[in-house]
């Protein structure tokens, strides 16, 4: 929406081991008021309890050569089903205000999707642009009686939870393309 103001990501790569890429990034709200950004996503054992892991990021093969890492909502693919369906967990930035979240990514890389098997195909960096995607929700868009947003349960304190198919509605992305040091490569 043209001169409303925004929500921005400004995101870098920290560090880069032989194992691992390293990305810090910060979410600045300069919207009226709060919103939502999915900032932790978790692992879920086989009995279906969740472990909150705050730099873990899915990893997506996108058309043109690119490699999206992020939080953000994934849609249950077409013809799809599952149980319960995976939402990130949303953590709150009043206006004015920043979030500062980090993302650890294993190397080799390999696509993370979480209602796609693990993919035993190593995704190449030197081959591919990586771009940063992190999704948010601002609860002023909803109407009236959508229920969007509540507190996690089992979570921790201060994350919150939203709607499945509210989230998809609403969600907004961010994105920034990061640029991948040959050591890291």
């Amino acid at each position: 929406m043209p001169g409303k103001p925004t929500v921005t990501v400004e995101a870098k790569l920290d560090a880069h081991q032989k194992d691992s890429v390293q990305i810090s990034y910060v979410v600045r709200n300069l919207r009226a008021g709060k919103i939502y950004v999915f900032n932790v996503l978790y692992h879920t054992d086989v009995r279906g309890n969740r472990t909150p892991d705050p730099e873990l990021a899915y990893v997506v093969p996108a058309a043109n050569q690119t490699i999206v890492a992020g939080k953000f909502q994934i849609p249950i693919p077409a013809g799809m089903k599952a149980e319960s369906p995976e939402i990130p967990y949303l953590d709150p930035v009043e206006a004015g205000q920043a979030l500062a979240g980090k993302i650890s990514l294993r190397l080799p890389l390999h696509a993370f999707h979480p209602y796609l098997p693990p993919a035993e195909t190593e995704l190449n960096l030197a081959a591919n642009k990586l771009l940063l995607q992190i999704g948010f929700l601002d609860p002023t868009l909803a109407a009236p009686r959508e229920a969007l947003i509540e507190p996690a349960q089992g979570a921790g304190a201060g994350h919150f939870q939203c709607d499945y198919g509210l989230g998809l509605k609403y969600q907004e992305m961010l994105t920034q393309e990061l640029m991948v040091p040959q050591a890291a490569r």
